[in-house]
């Protein structure tokens, strides 16, 4: 199914679908996928900016508005799929480690 990025505006065939998340003792970080059409490269490029920015905490899907948090886990689907390097994904897991250590 293709859809227009909401970002780019180009026509994509992918999203990374950001499914129900909870702890392994069952608290609930993101109930359902937002289903924003957005794709994985402007995904990535969001994610990798906030990196940059050593903003690890409290990102979010890039509508407008919207609620979805994004974490380790989907940096880490991205990088899987090749649109993220394996250098973002360990800066945002050093930037989340430090963040919580110094609370």
């Amino acid at each position: 199914m293709s859809f227009t990025c909401q970002i780019c505006f180009d026509e994509k065939s992918q999203r990374l679908e950001l499914p129900h998340l909870a702890t392994g003792n069952g608290d609930v970080l993101r109930k359902l996928d937002c289903n924003h059409p957005i794709c994985m490269e402007c995904l990535a490029t969001h994610m990798r900016v906030r990196v940059e920015e050593q903003r690890a905490f409290q990102l979010r899907c890039p509508m407008d508005g919207c609620s979805n948090e994004l974490f380790e886990q989907d940096v880490q689907r991205l990088v899987k799929k090749q649109v993220m390097s394996s250098d973002v994904f360990q800066r945002f897991a050093a930037l989340r480690a430090r963040d919580f250590n110094a609370r």
